[in-house]
């Protein structure tokens, strides 16, 4: 018994020489080009270059990859796109990062389509988002979408209610909502910064918003709504982290610009509302059914299987950040230990929206069997936008990389 022990041994030994010995005859003999040769063979074939210098970044050869990466953004011949991903490679190697973990690409073709479909509809996203508490919120005071039209209707002090209809689960009426409000406030805050709109445009906004909350600190929706993962109704009163996040955003600004402690105390009753977990009706999550950890995961929708909404998510993550910065603010330590877990959260997940050639607009697709993913061309033009915002808050190259690479899908 004891020698045929050592026998099993010796042939597992021997058998794990010889599979090292031809992953190195396959990389010596492959087209691969050597080290030597990167700057030689970068005119020929940079694509080659740019595959050559992965490999070398996933067993650890950082220089190398970096030669490599930068050769390809040098190179005139490189396509805008392979500049991206060779820029978005270069900062993960530059930071000592590995590559990024890559979901099963089973729906790689499908989201080639969709990454056309955004080519010839001719979206726009910001080139970069410094982000400050203090600043344009996503260069909101731009934005033109608050007009008349068959879904949007201005008030007689010109603030936007939207009609939901059959189809979305509504009753075709118009209605405040409170996401609605607070981005239109928030376009009102950056126009008043830059001097295109009044300090009372803002107020009078922020002054609904503050209406639309209640006493509990909830932004609730006072609409039927249909999220299309299950085709349930929501009733009127339902919650979002969304709304109490981009609240929080807006409310913190208020504040910045009055000191009226009423609008402080809406940021944190917004802030400790939606800190309440979802089984007790606020909108707390963990990740737990989308990577078994239970990290915690602010959910936009709450719906069964879980949806896990990226953009909803870094916009909550961005609101809690906002209430960090606030000195006043009785939760502005909570609040930064809540963006750290957050923050956390999402560098741990991001890969998992990452379709290949488009991101998805949330994890539906891998908590319900058979569902197909969500991608929408205008939300992936939104997560572009996030994740630099992400990047300029926190430096992590995760995000900066993902914002290239993102990009790349798209150019």
């Amino acid at each position: 018994m004891k020698n045929n022990k050592i026998n099993n041994r010796i042939i597992i030994v021997i058998l794990t020489v010889i599979i090292l010995t031809i992953i190195n005859v396959y990389f010596k003999n492959s087209r691969l080009p050597s080290a030597i040769n990167v700057y030689t063979s970068i005119n020929n074939d940079p694509e080659t270059i740019l595959n050559y210098s992965k490999y070398k970044h996933s067993v650890g050869g950082y220089k190398e990859a970096i030669e490599g990466y930068e050769a390809v953004i040098n190179n005139p011949s490189s396509s805008k796109s392979l500049k991206l991903k060779a820029q978005a490679y270069l900062i993960l190697s530059q930071h000592g990062q590995a590559l990024e973990p890559i979901e099963p690409i089973k729906y790689l073709e499908d989201s080639k389509a969709k990454s056309n479909e955004f080519k010839r509809t001719g979206y726009v996203f910001l080139d970069r988002v410094d982000y400050i508490t203090t600043g344009d919120y996503f260069n909101a005071s731009k934005e033109t979408c608050y007009h008349e039209s068959e879904f949007t209707h201005l008030d007689e002090n010109g603030l936007p209610m939207v009609k939901y209809s059959d189809y979305n689960g509504g009753d075709g009426s118009f209605h405040y909502n409170p996401v609605t409000i607070a981005q239109f406030s928030l376009t009102a805050f950056g126009r008043y910064k830059n001097g295109t709109g009044t300090k009372k445009q803002f107020i009078d906004s922020i002054d609904k918003l503050l209406s639309l909350q209640s006493p509990s600190g909830a932004m609730r929706l006072d609409f039927s709504f249909k999220h299309y993962i299950n085709n349930d109704i929501y009733k009127p009163g339902w919650v979002s982290s969304l709304a109490q996040g981009q609240a929080i955003s807006a409310f913190v600004r208020a504040y910045q610009v009055t000191g009226d402690n009423k609008y402080l105390d809406a940021a944190d009753k917004a802030y400790m509302f939606m800190c309440i977990p979802v089984n007790e009706g606020g909108t707390k999550d963990t990740s737990e059914d989308l990577d078994g950890t239970d990290n915690v995961f602010f959910q936009e929708y709450i719906t069964t299987p879980k949806s896990y909404t990226l953009n909803g998510f870094i916009f909550t993550i961005i609101g809690i950040y906002d209430l960090s910065q606030t000195k006043d603010s009785i939760y502005k330590g909570d609040a930064h230990k809540m963006f750290v877990n957050c923050n956390d959260t999402l560098l741990k997940v991001i890969h998992k929206y990452d379709l290949g050639c488009m991101t998805a607009y949330d994890a539906a697709y891998i908590t319900k069997k058979d569902q197909y993913p969500n991608m929408n061309i205008q939300y992936h033009a939104s997560h572009i936008e996030l994740v630099d915002a992400m990047y300029s808050i926190t430096n992590n190259p995760i995000y900066k990389y993902y914002n290239l690479m993102w990009k790349s899908y798209v150019v």
